[in-house]
Order: structure tokens, then C-alpha cells, then sequence
């Protein structure tokens, strides 16, 4: 069977030797991290380019536009750095090499910035070596030219996403850490209490204050932490991922 809407060269067989390499489960799809509807489909997202191949940056481009997906092409980490948007669920498109470095240390120099966005590795010297770097790197997906549209496709959606709910997972990882630096000093003791498992009577005769006194102080971290259990408690500092309070 042919494959339409490759890039670099003419629609090839099925069985050709053509590589696309994926962070999937076994039957080769992009796990849903959300809805089909989701935020991948809407303006305010980004797809960043940067790379060597203005054919693959304009499909890049065309694809994205056509899901609704805004574009970046930029030419270096200085630039990217300038016009990164980190109110936007983005992904980044690039290569394996440069012409003035890999993408390996493209990426060494965004997180040097303290920038952290999926990417997509799109190439025409992949090989398995450098497949697994890309994969153990952290990359959504490694495509070798010619690749198809709906493996594009599928990676940006995905990358999207999982942009998506990093950030908010950070977002509420750091409203989490807030309410815990909101609470008083005896109030935290009590926390690391509760969530150790201890009892209030327990609490009581190890802090040398009454029952009374501890389940005031309880009532105020539940309060202060906008939880109504203790599982809700303990699911919180675990997100928070807090060591000590």
C-alpha cells in the first residue's frame, strides 16, 4: 500500500525501511493524555522549529496551522530563548544535526535556561544508537525523513498535551507548596503528625500539649490546605513533593 504526504522523497511501500520511533505502547499509538478535544487543539498553543530543512519546516508548519496550532521557526537558542511563551502548552521541532551544533545540544542549551518542553526529533541520518539517546533524552518521538503526515501529526498533539499537564502539574505542585509555607511553624509539626499516620492523642503527648490544642491545629492545616480528609491531606504533600516541612 503507498504512503501519501511524505517528505523527501516519493510515496514508498508499507515495508519500507522508513523509522518512526515513538514513547508509545505496543501497538505503536500515542497513549491519550486527554481528551481528543483537548488544548492541542487550540490557538494558544506552539509548535517551535528550529531547523536545517525549510521543506520539513514548512509541512511542520502546515500540519500544525491545519490543527489549529500556532508556529515559531527560529534559527538559535538565543532566539528561541526571546520568543519563548511558557503561558503556552508549546512543543519543539528539530534535528539531530545542526549547522552549528546537534540537537542534543540544542537542548542542553533551552534547559540550561531553565526551559523544559517536549520535542520532536525529525531526521534523515536516524539510526539506532541515536534513536535510543533521543528517546532516553526525554523526545516524544524520533520521525525519519520521508515521513508521514499522520505521524506528524500525532506527535505534535501528543507533545502538546503532555506540555499540558506538566505545566499543571507544576502549577499545582507550587500552589500546594504555598498553602504548606502558609502554615505556622506548630502547625507544620502537626502535618508531618498527621500524615506520619499518628493519632491525636498520639500527637498530643509528643508535642507536650493538650488534645484539644492538637485538633485545633488540625482543623487549621485542613483548612489552610483546602483538603477535607486525610487522604486528600496526604495526596497533597506527596504532590508537593516536599522532603521536609
Amino acid at each position: 500500500m503507498l504512503r501519501r504526504n511524505e517528505i523527501g522523497g516519493t510515496p514508498s511501500q508499507s515495508s519500507s525501511v522508513t523509522v518512526v520511533l515513538r514513547s508509545s505502547n505496543a501497538y505503536g499509538r500515542f497513549p491519550v493524555l486527554h481528551d481528543p478535544m483537548d488544548r492541542a487543539m487550540q490557538t494558544e498553543s506552539i509548535v517551535y522549529l528550529i531547523h536545517d530543512d525549510d521543506r520539513v519546516k514548512d509541512r511542520a508548519r502546515h500540519i500544525a496551522e491545519k490543527m489549529g496550532v500556532a508556529t515559531h521557526s527560529i534559527d538559535s537558542v538565543e532566539e528561541f530563548v526571546e520568543l519563548y511563551d511558557d503561558s503556552r502548552d508549546s512543543c519543539l521541532i528539530t534535528d539531530l544535526e545542526l549547522h552549528d551544533a546537534s540537537g542534543f545540544e540544542l537542548l542542553r542549551a533551552i534547559e540550561d535556561q531553565s526551559i523544559s518542553l517536549p520535542s520532536i526529533f525529525i531526521t534523515a541520518h536516524a539510526d539506532v544508537k541515536s534513536a535510543v539517546e533521543v528517546m532516553r533524552g526525554g523526545a516524544v518521538t524520533l520521525l525519519e525523513i520521508p515521513f508521514h503526515d499522520d505521524d506528524l501529526r500525532d506527535a505534535i498533539d501528543f507533545a502538546i498535551q503532555r506540555d499540558a499537564q506538566e505545566r499543571n502539574s507544576n502549577l499545582r505542585r507550587h500552589t500546594i507548596r504555598a498553602r504548606i509555607d502558609s502554615l505556622t511553624d506548630k502547625e507544620r509539626q502537626v502535618l508531618e503528625y498527621v500524615v506520619d499516620g499518628m493519632a491525636n492523642k498520639v500527637i498530643a503527648k509528643r508535642l507536650g500539649v493538650s488534645i484539644r490544642t492538637v485538633e485545633s491545629r488540625r482543623q487549621a492545616v485542613f483548612q489552610k490546605m483546602k483538603v477535607n480528609s486525610l487522604a486528600e491531606l496526604v495526596r497533597c504533600v506527596v504532590e508537593s513533593e516536599c522532603s521536609r516541612f
